[in-house]
């Protein structure tokens, strides 16, 4: 540097704003990227194939199968709606509430089932597929097997609650209303003492559209994403 020339401190200047990373908005795949992991969050095409690794443990080696999963990307406007409809619900059930209205509350609480229902079936014919395959260890098997039998037995014990609880309201006062509460109470405790020592686990994965022909990928573990950046990066 010249005397008598400006001093350039640039990114050297200790006391200049941290840079920020690439937003979410900002993510774009090139044309020869098939997928590119940012945080937690995984963006790919329109399907995604990393058979080589395990969904649970990010092994590459050692792998004893594969799972699939095809979850749908809901379109932009159908969450839109589905937000606004849902704040448009409950703003009428607070302000007939306020206004001293208790039976006119229930009518705008159960709007929400329909509504829930009706969002779940667009999501389905709607949505886009967006096909995941993965790898899959033996630890990782044995965990999808515990969580697909802690599932079963959940619905097993809402279904028997629910049978007793009516069988009890036809023949006892009161009755089915305390097995519903003792009842659900010892179902979560047993779940949760049970959820604690085998820690089940299966393989989940939700898709949202990110832009045209690229999706976002939540719910893959920590593991398999580190793997999976490792392998891109060879």
């Amino acid at each position: 540097m010249g005397e008598g020339e400006p001093k350039q401190f640039g990114s050297l200047n200790p006391y200049a704003a941290p840079k920020s990373g690439v937003t979410a908005s900002e993510v774009r795949l090139a044309d020869n990227e098939s997928y590119r992991v940012i945080d937690r969050v995984m963006y790919c095409r329109e399907q995604l194939d990393l058979r080589d690794i395990c969904w649970l443990t990010g092994d590459t080696e050692g792998l004893v199968g594969t799972q699939k999963r095809v979850p749908r990307a809901a379109p932009k406007w159908l969450t839109r709606f589905f937000l606004v409809a849902i704040s448009g619900i409950l703003a009428l059930h607070y302000a007939q509430f306020l206004e001293g209205s208790p039976p006119g509350k229930w009518i705008l609480m159960a709007m929400i089932y329909p509504l829930m229902l009706s969002n779940w079936l667009l999501h389905y014919l709607c949505g886009k597929k967006v096909p995941v395959q993965v790898g899959q260890s033996a630890a990782a098997h044995l965990k999808s097997q515990a969580a697909k039998a802690f599932g079963r037995s959940i619905l097993f014990y809402v279904l028997a609650l629910g049978l007793v609880a009516a069988v009890l309201s036809l023949t006892t006062e009161h009755a089915g209303q305390w097995a519903v509460i003792i009842g659900v109470n010892l179902g979560a405790v047993l779940s949760l003492v049970y959820y604690i020592r085998h820690r089940p686990k299966g393989f989940t994965v939700a898709a949202a559209i990110h832009s045209d022909g690229v999706f976002r990928l939540r719910g893959l573990t920590p593991e398999f994403l580190h793997a999976a950046m490792q392998k891109q990066s060879w």
